[in-house]
This record gives structure tokens, C-alpha cells and sequence, in this order.
């Protein structure tokens, strides 16, 4: 029987609308852009593997250097620690203690598995090394119970806004970075976990963060 899993909701309304610009030269983009996409993880993420009972995604597409680095700047950039551990002592089915350095991108879990309060670039190498672990028959991850398939996709986007509303609120003269974060698992009809997270980060003309939007508890669904 399906149920609902109902974590604290939080509802981001958006509109966009507009294109990315590809003649600014902002001011230390060039060298953010080098040192970001050398990084680990960036050349880890990127794939498209789609074949077999677990699937795998990243993509970011961006018109040049700089809208990829603003991205990654993006995945970079964590959710207030506060914030996560507020979540977490709000939800009383969950009770971690998380080492002091830890990166608290997710503030809850299911099955073993964690759910995000951020898509951050270490919410994406977990849900990526998951996804490897389930191929090699290895499901610690999900608390010892076989995953008979799983899909995990994510995808990001950066545009520049002359004027844009987000969250009910206008910005102008900004660049919106959008990050998508899915994954589903299967290990049966009263076993499974779907998690749809966006994410809106936004960077001034100069590449300086402005805010973020659609961090926090948010629904999944369980069965």
C-alpha cells in the first residue's frame, strides 16, 4: 500500500524568464572557472549512464566558461549548519550526530538512505556513489535491503535575468544557476523512495552569491 512520507514542507514558487549572456567577462570568473573544473568532483559527476536496473545522470549545461563555473560555485555552496540541525531535531524519526566537519547537506533518512536539505556538490557524489555501490551489489546504503532498481538524475542550468521574479520576490541583472536533483528506488511494491528536489542559487552581475532558494525539509514519497 502507498503511503505518504510527509517531511516538513516548504513550497518555492518561481518564474524565470530570460537568456544567457555570453560576452560579460566578470571579474574573477576565469580563475574560479580553472579551479572548479579541475576539481574531483566535477570530473567524477559528469555521465549519462542510463542502461540496466540502475540509472545514473549528471548533466550541466552551461555556454561557457563562466556560467559553468557560477554552477559549480553553486554545488559549492552549503546550506547554514544551523539551519540543517534545527531540521533534524525537528524530525523526531531521525536522530544523527554528525561529526563537527561534516557537510550536513540532508537532515533526514529512509531505509539507510539520506534525504537532502541542499543539493550540494556532496549531495551529488553521495547519490552518485550509491548508485555505483547498488551495481556492485552492495546495499549498506540502504540499510542491508536489496535495491532491485534505482534512477538517479541531476541537472543544472545558469541564465542571466535583466529582470526575473523568484519566490514571489524580483531580482534584476542576475544569474540564476538551477539545479535538479531526482532519484528513485525500487525494492518492492512496499519498499520504495522517490526524492524531486530544485534548487534556485543567485549570483550578481560580479559572480557574488546573492541568495538561495529552495534549500530546506521538504516532501518525499514512500511506499
Amino acid at each position: 500500500m502507498l503511503r505518504n512520507f510527509m517531511l516538513p514542507f516548504v513550497v518555492v514558487v518561481t518564474t524565470v524568464s530570460g537568456c544567457s549572456r555570453d560576452s560579460d567577462n566578470l571579474e574573477g570568473m576565469n580563475t574560479i572557472s580553472a579551479a572548479l573544473t579541475t576539481s574531483p568532483a566535477f570530473l567524477q559527476a559528469e555521465c549519462d549512464e542510463f542502461d540496466g536496473p540502475y540509472k545514473m545522470r549528471v548533466h550541466r549545461q552551461a555556454a561557457n566558461e563562466r556560467d559553468m563555473a557560477l554552477i559549480l560555485k553553486a554545488e559549492q555552496t552549503r546550506a547554514d549548519r544551523q539551519d540543517v540541525e534545527k531540521a533534524i531535531v525537528d524530525d523526531l524519526e531521525y536522530n544523527p550526530k554528525p561529526a563537527e566537519n561534516d557537510d550536513l547537506w540532508w537532515y533526514s533518512e529512509f531505509d539507510g538512505m539520506r534525504i537532502p536539505f541542499a543539493v550540494t556538490e556532496n549531495a551529488l557524489r553521495y547519490y552518485v556513489d550509491l548508485t555505483k555501490s547498488f551495481r556492485r551489489a552492495d546495499f549498506s546504503g540502504a540499510a542491508g535491503m536489496e535495491v532491485k532498481r534505482s534512477e538517479f538524475e541531476y541537472t543544472a542550468t545558469c541564465m542571466f535575468h535583466r529582470h526575473v521574479s523568484l519566490d514571489q520576490r524580483p531580482y534584476s541583472s542576475v544569474y540564476v544557476v538551477t539545479q535538479r536533483l531526482y532519484f528513485h528506488e525500487y525494492m518492492d511494491s512496499l519498499a520504495a523512495l522517490t526524492i524531486d528536489r530544485e534548487r534556485h542559487v543567485i549570483f550578481d552581475e560580479s559572480g557574488k552569491l546573492v541568495t538561495v532558494l529552495g534549500d530546506g525539509p521538504k516532501s518525499v514519497t514512500v511506499s
